[in-house]
């Protein structure tokens, strides 16, 4: 009778055991699932970052600024220079001392 209960118990403790394998097994293979799938999104999301990275350079070339400038009607600065007065320029040497 007391060999018996060792026998049942050993028997429910192995399937116990082995439900417990089969189900870390299976999570396991779930968790290297997603991780395949995260590993595949990183490598999209690197690939569009390069492609987007190219765009920006070459939409950023001068020659590229320059034929959208153009298309957009928009012309070249001019720059303007300003001189004093020749009052004030007196004044200012006047006050410094310097000729």
């Amino acid at each position: 009778m007391n060999t018996r209960k060792y026998v049942t118990l050993a028997v429910i403790l192995n399937i116990s055991l082995l439900s417990a394998q089969f189900w870390l097994s299976s999570r396991r293979a779930t968790d290297g699932d997603t991780l395949s799938v995260m590993e595949q999104e990183l490598s999209a999301v690197g690939m569009e970052n390069y492609r987007l990275k190219s765009d920006i350079y070459t939409l950023s070339s001068t020659q590229s600024v320059l034929q959208s400038a153009a298309a957009l009607n928009f012309v070249p600065a001019k720059t303007s220079y300003l001189t004093p007065l020749p009052v004030a320029q007196a004044h200012s040497t006047a006050n410094t001392g310097q000729p």
